[in-house]
Parts: structure tokens; C-alpha cells; sequence
């Protein structure tokens, strides 16, 4: 049983409450558009297991219909624009060497790196190269299910579902999979009455790291700082962050 992953919480209810959401809507499109080429221009999300995840994210927070139809049809290179989107990831440090992986979609790479190097200099951290912490991490599905049972009870629907590990946070349970059963363990769950809010693909880190209250606090407001750029849309830190 892993450790308490309470960023993955914050993320979530931001993503919900935030007042900014024409960006919000704004990442979720281009993840959309992501998902579609990388799925060789494939628009039906029961053929494109990426697209299908997206797309209920983006149901998860209300955003409408013809949104994420018009974010589809950019996909498949109607009404583009011209628009060359990418996915990149980007590693650094934060306070205490503590290692973050920055995931991003962006048009212009240059214009991103150099975005980023500012916001990890302004939270006491550094943009570093690639390969310094990716190792330390592992890419895994994730899971979300509200805390409607005991974690006992939990656990063993979980490994009855064929998933690998589970996290416990204040209102919530994280699942984690192997990336290519995310979908086969979802379906499983929902068959057991399981309700599950989030069904992702994320950077898993190996080993969490403790940091001091200090330390915690300036590295919550660099992942807020990082995850309100347009060009990111994932975060994931190796610090225990309860």
C-alpha cells in the first residue's frame, strides 16, 4: 500500500473550482487535439482509449459538448488553423532537491522552457535537463473513488478489479494500475457499483521524500504556479505532501 498522494486531490478540486476556466477548458482542448493525432486521427473515443480518458475529464468539469467536438475536429486537422501542437515533458528541482516532472502541451517549446525556468526560479527551485528525475518516477493509470468504504474493503475490491496498489487520502481513495489495464480496471470497478470520479494516466513516483512544513508550503505554490500556465497540464512531485 502506497503513501498519501494529496496533490493529485488539489489538482482535481481546482480543476473543478477554479475561476479561470475558459483555461481550464482551454488545456483539456489541447489534450483533446494531442489525442486525437496521437491516435492516428482516430475521433471515436471507443477506438481511442486516450481520447475516451479526456474526454471524461472533460465532462468532470461541466465543459460543454461542442467544445470538446471542436477540439476533436482540430484534431483531425479541421478548422487547425495551422495550430502544431506537442506534448513534452520537462523535469526540475524544487525546495529541497525535491524532484517534479512537468507535463505540457504546447505550440512553441522555447516559449514553454523559458516560462518554466521563471516559475521555478521565483519558488526556490531550477528547470533542470531531461533525464534528471524522470527515472524517479513510473508511469502508471490512476484511479479516483470517494471513500465509501473501509480501506480494507477497499483493497481487496481493488486487487479483485486486477489493480496494483492503493493510496488513502482524507476523502478519497487512489488506484493505481498498470497503464495499459487503466481502462479493463475502471470497467471493473464501476461493475462492483464502484463509483470513480478521475481515471488518468500519470507519473507515479517511486519513493515519496518528507520536506519540512516550509518547505511544503513554497513547493505547494510552485506546482499552483506551474499548473496555472497555459502550457501545463500535469505536475507530479516525489514529496509526501501529508
Amino acid at each position: 500500500m502506497s503513501g498519501h498522494s494529496k496533490w493529485s486531490t488539489i489538482k482535481h478540486q481546482k480543476a473543478v473550482t477554479d475561476n479561470k476556466r475558459g483555461q481550464i477548458f482551454t488545456k483539456i482542448a489541447n489534450q483533446i487535439i494531442i489525442a486525437v493525432k496521437e491516435g492516428g486521427k482516430i475521433a471515436d473515443p471507443a477506438a481511442n482509449f486516450r481520447l475516451r480518458l479526456v474526454i471524461e475529464k472533460a465532462k468532470s468539469v461541466n465543459m460543454p459538448k461542442d467544445n470538446i467536438d471542436r477540439a476533436i475536429e482540430r484534431g483531425m486537422g479541421v478548422n487547425d488553423g495551422g495550430l502544431q501542437l506537442s506534448e513534452i515533458n520537462y523535469e526540475g528541482f524544487g525546495p529541497n532537491v525535491s524532484a517534479l516532472l512537468v507535463s505540457c502541451v504546447t505550440d512553441n517549446r522555447q516559449r514553454t522552457a523559458s516560462l518554466l525556468k521563471n516559475i521555478f526560479s521565483t519558488h526556490g527551485g531550477n528547470l533542470s535537463g531531461a533525464g534528471s528525475v524522470a527515472y524517479l518516477f513510473k508511469k502508471v493509470g490512476q484511479l479516483m473513488t470517494p471513500r465509501n468504504y473501509t480501506q480494507d474493503q477497499m483493497l481487496e475490491i481493488a486487487i479483485d478489479c486486477n489493480a496494483q496498489d492503493l493510496a488513502v487520502e482524507e476523502d478519497n481513495f487512489l488506484i493505481y494500475t498498470e497503464p495499459n489495464l487503466l481502462h479493463q480496471v475502471k470497467n471493473a470497478l464501476e461493475n462492483k457499483q464502484v463509483q470513480v470520479t478521475l481515471a488518468e494516466l500519470i507519473f507515479k513516483p517511486e519513493i515519496l521524500i518528507e520536506v519540512t512544513d516550509a518547505q511544503k508550503n513554497q513547493l505547494i505554490k510552485l506546482l499552483e504556479a506551474l499548473y496555472d500556465s497555459d502550457d501545463v497540464h500535469a505536475v507530479f512531485t516525489n514529496v509526501k505532501l501529508v
